[in-house]
């Protein structure tokens, strides 16, 4: 035997001490470093980050700005201000103007110029720079300059102030100026387009401040509307911002090769006096000497960039501002390094006398733990050594370098070989939930455990009263189970074989060499020649066996030795649980089995109840499951992390099939109703008899007439006219019935005007009808027979009240949020005829919709395991849109889960595509895709989820499964997947 090298040992005492010294030390040197690095870096990100903040606030400032004056222009050019020639006719206009101008405080001026030179302008006297520049009464709050011309003869202006309440308090009298509205740029560019324009920055003609001028030409005229605004919020908003004591904000604008300033903290600095003449100032003319000097530099646009100023390292930060005009805005930021940095460095420095401290201290310190710890672990190692006896596989001996911790080793070693094993088995049964996994895993950790050659399990089919094999392991052939499984005989449970009596008695016995002879092929298989089988029993708590495992051992000694003996008996003891772990998952899986089978069958169900669903909730599952499986695969964009374990897959799975149980609960007459005037019968035939009783009156008044002596010939002209006129109107009530054309306001009067028509009843309709038809028609006194009635009305027993359990309570548990219609059903005839588009009142409607309110909470209502607690919210939430304006909740995109936003679409691509829609045809797919991008747009699709659904194929995949051929044409997908075309989509 080769002799065991011998280790020098230490005193765990003194290496402890040594070794933690050391480590303090170093990782004091580390972490001192690390500290300053990271403080940096997340100082830069923070200054990064404000300067982003920055950033984003001026450009959402300038769009909101922009887009509230382009729709007061827009506003005031659908008025008749664009046409007034008088100044009378103008102030009239005044109330419009002060609340504009009230509604956006920055708006320096609402102005319209006119073809013939005249020239009408609104201000706000809203500091006191404004009421100095127009001289302005002290209770003044608006000025008006009026510009009219005459002829041939100069502008005049005429200045006009109004208080806050619009009353007049001060004129000027007219004076000629030079000021010409059709020669201003804004004039110019705007009688020069078909949309509103926005003028580059420029020094205001009367404010004598820097702003721009938004213009829009009104249609029809030569009128063009303008608002003023200047660009003092801008500065303001920079003005609200300091990094460091010295850092310096500014905005600019490039233009002409030159930086002029738009906006700065000092905004009297954007204008500059020259030669007595207000100039825009440029970026080196504000006195700043840093902004002075960065302005020189070639670079002053980089993104990020850095320069050297009076010995001192500056960082440039610039940016783009990203507007929606073509302007070329730049946020440049210019900081001292040392300023932005100076935490950093503080706390670099106390971070060396902490860890200074934390070195002197840690000397004594290491000494006593050091002492503390030798102590416990000599005593751990002696008491290791007495449960080291029951060993399950041998294990090297580890060697330490400290005596101690080489004891606990040698001991720890031999403890973790006995009950590792265990630990792991039981661990590992407990923890799989797939029945035939875990048969597998028991099979193969039994063999293991027990050092057998080979191993197979038998287990109980009540159902088919049968003694089957499952699982056949065996260490020398890899997959065995494939090709060795089918070796083995399947007994009766009413057979008296060897192996059905092991079983009913339930104990653990080797098999008799006599008995193996049905496993001889399997034996051979294996090339076995004098195996013995070791049958175990599975028995479950109620006593009963539910399987066996058999243990094969090539050599047929080895199993009765003492050691396999006990390990055998350990196989004994672990069977029960193994038997009850199987029986869980065994019940648990005919359950989940037993729970789908019924899903399906309530969606197969709700598919049948109607003809116009389809196979809608059977289809809904599979495209949802593909469309969540691309998310799942994709290894780049918003979904490279995106991923489902096996019970977030259940939950959808179950949501996507459960997602319309609601519909159950919906009227097939409503579901059903292809007419406007359609419930359970269509009661077009009852207005058609309605007709004809018009028609044989007529006829009878004729013979009538005729027998009273009146002209034959003139009495039967005039009955075919009424007929006539009578087939008209009826062929036209029938058409309004059928809801395929738009009512407009003149067919819906001509419906009306019919409907004044008047018939005879003579009988009582009160007779012979349900008690809630009944109830209905006693709302209003009986009339007495015989009695006129309207050819079409709309009666008041007609109405179905809402009770109030068909009312969903603003304040409802389930956040709730619908538009209640005041009646449960409104069966009125001209009502119903009278439908803009389709076929539904919108009482109908809103119980169509209702079925996803009816599926909440019903889903609500069952008790879910933790893992499928979101599948109501999943399976309600697919008619919500990202923009919040779906039903019922009106959820926005960041409150519904991806599975909801994926059913969202799998639900509109489903219903677009599906043929077997008796009231619909069948959309191509290129069609079904064009009407989602338009919602994608008007964002009712999540963006990122429709982009995926179209470049990972899953349109596709479905299409050729389920469409028809004629169905699956060619589709562009470059158009819908790019980024100007979903960026269009952002503003549309």
């Amino acid at each position: 035997m080769k002799q065991q090298k011998k280790i020098r040992r230490y005193r765990i005492l003194i290496t402890i001490s040594v070794l933690f010294t050391t480590f303090v030390v170093l990782f004091g040197l580390f972490f001192l470093e690390f500290i300053y690095w990271q403080t940096s870096n997340l100082l830069l990100e923070e200054s990064k980050r404000l300067f982003e903040q920055i950033n984003k606030e001026l450009s959402l400032n300038y769009q909101a700005t922009r887009k509230t004056i382009s729709h007061t222009v827009h506003l005031l050019g659908s008025t008749s201000i664009r046409s007034a020639t008088k100044l009378e006719e103008r102030l009239s206009f005044l109330p419009v103007l002060q609340a504009a101008l009230v509604q956006e405080p920055n708006l320096t001026g609402l102005q319209i110029g006119y073809s013939t030179g005249d020239y009408f302008i609104v201000r706000p006297l809203a500091n006191e720079y404004m009421r100095k520049q127009f001289s302005a009464p002290f209770n003044a709050s608006f000025v008006v300059d009026n510009i009219t011309t005459k002829g041939g003869s100069k502008p005049q202006l005429q200045r006009l102030w109004f208080t806050n309440n619009l009353v007049e308090i001060g004129i000027s009298e007219p004076e000629n100026v030079d000021y010409d509205p059709r020669l201003r740029p804004w004039y110019i560019d705007a009688i020069g387009s078909d949309k509103e324009i926005v003028t580059e920055p420029y020094l205001f003609y009367f404010v004598r401040q820097v702003g721009i001028t938004i213009a829009y030409m009104v249609q029809q005229s030569d009128a063009v509307i303008a608002g003023d605004v200047t660009l003092y919020h801008l500065s303001k908003t920079l003005a609200d911002y300091k990094p460091t004591a010295r850092s310096e904000l500014i905005l600019l604008e490039k233009k002409d090769g030159a930086y002029w300033v738009a906006a700065y903290k000092d905004p009297n600095k954007l204008v500059r006096i020259d030669a007595g003449s207000p100039k825009r100032s440029k970026a080196s003319e504000l006195g700043s000497p840093v902004i002075n000097y960065a302005a020189t530099l070639a670079n002053i646009l980089d993104p990020l960039s850095s320069f050297s100023f009076n010995n001192e390292k500056w960082l440039s930060s610039t940016k783009k501002l990203q507007l929606q005009d073509d302007q070329n805005f730049y946020l440049v930021m210019l900081s001292p390094e040392n300023e932005l940095l100076a935490d950093a460095k503080k706390l670099q420095e106390q971070t060396l006398y902490y860890i200074l401290a934390m070195i002197l201290l840690s000397i004594p310190l290491t000494l006593l733990l050091a002492r503390k710890i030798s102590k416990p672990i000599q005593a751990l190692a002696r008491e290791t050594k007495l449960i080291s006896r029951f060993e399950f596989k041998k294990h090297d001996v580890y060697q330490s370098t400290i005596k101690e911790i080489d004891d606990l080793g040698q001991a720890m070693v031999m403890m973790e070989s006995t009950i590792s094993q265990f630990l792991s088995l039981i661990k590992s049964l407990a923890g799989e939930q797939d029945f035939d996994k875990l048969l597998d895993l028991i099979t193969q950790e039994t063999m293991t455990v027990s050092e057998a050659d080979a191993a197979f399990t038998y287990i109980v089919s009540e159902n088919a009263n049968t003694f089957e094999p499952k699982i056949i392991k065996c260490n020398d052939i890899t997959d065995a189970s494939n090709k060795l499984l089918y070796t083995l005989p399947t007994y009766s449970l009413d057979d008296d074989t060897p192996l059905m009596q092991i079983l009913t008695k339930g104990k653990g016995v080797i098999l008799p060499l006599q008995s193996s002879g049905d496993y001889q092929i399997l034996f051979n298989a294996l090339n076995l020649k004098s195996p013995q089988v070791y049958t175990q029993p599975l028995i479950n708590r109620q006593g009963d066996s539910i399987g066996m495992i058999c243990l094969i051992y090539v050599d047929g000694d080895s199993i009765n030795t003492e050691k396999q003996q006990g390990r055998l008996a350990f196989i004994e003891a672990l069977s029960g649980f193994a038997a009850v772990t199987l029986e869980s998952r065994q019940m648990l899986k005919m359950q989940k089995d037993l729970l789908d089978s019924f899903i399906q069958i309530l969606a197969g169900a709700i598919d049948s109840k109607s003809p116009y669903t389809g196979g809608h909730c059977q289809r809904v599952p599979v495209l949802t499951e593909l469309l969540a499986r691309k998310a799942c695969e994709s290894e780049a964009g918003p979904f490279a992390d995106y991923s489902l374990n096996e019970q977030e897959w259940e939950a959808i799975k179950i949501a996507s099939w459960l997602h319309d149980c609601g519909k159950i609960t919906t009227p097939e007459f409503v579901v059903d109703k292809s007419t406007k005037l359609e419930t359970i019968f269509d009661r077009i035939h009852e207005i058609r008899m309605r007709f004809e009783v018009l028609k044989r009156d007529a006829h009878i008044s004729c013979w009538q007439e005729i027998a009273d002596g009146g002209d034959r010939g003139v009495l039967f002209s005039q009955l075919n006219a009424e007929w006539r006129q009578l087939d008209e109107e009826f062929s036209f009530v029938a058409e309004c019935n059928i809801g395929g054309e738009f009512m407009n306001q003149e067919r819906i009067d001509r419906l009306c005007q019919i409907a004044k028509r008047c018939w005879m009843r003579t009988l009582d309709d009160r007779i012979g009808i349900s008690w809630e038809e009944l109830q209905r028609k006693e709302r209003m006194p009986a009339s007495s027979l015989p009695v006129q009635e309207q050819l079409l009305a709309d009666r008041d027993d007609q109405i179905f009240l809402r009770t109030e359990d068909d009312t969903v309570a603003p304040d409802n548990i389930y956040g709730f949020r619908l538009d209640v219609p005041q009646y449960l059903y409104n069966r009125g005839e001209l009502y119903n005829l009278s439908i803009a588009r389709g076929t539904l009142t919108a009482e109908e409607r809103y119980k169509i919709n209702d079925h996803i309110v009816q599926s909440i909470i019903m889903l609500k209502q069952l008790p879910y395991p933790k893992h499928l607690i979101e599948v109501p919210d999943i399976a309600g939430s697919h008619h919500e849109k990202i923009d919040g304006t779906g039903y019922p909740r009106s959820l926005k995109g960041d409150q519904m889960s991806i599975p909801a936003k994926i059913m969202a679409i799998a639900d509109i691509y489903e219903a677009l595509t599906a043929s077997d829609r008796p009231y619909k045809k069948a959309k191509p797919i290129s069609e079904a895709i064009r009407t989602m991008s338009f919602m994608e747009k008007d964002k009712h699709l999540d963006p990122d989820l429709f982009r995926l659904f179209l470049s990972s194929g899953a349109y596709l995949e479905y299409a050729k499964e389920y469409l028809r051929p004629d169905q699956i044409d060619e589709v562009d997908l470059s158009k819908y997947l790019s980024e100007s075309y979903h960026h269009a989509g952002t503003f549309a």
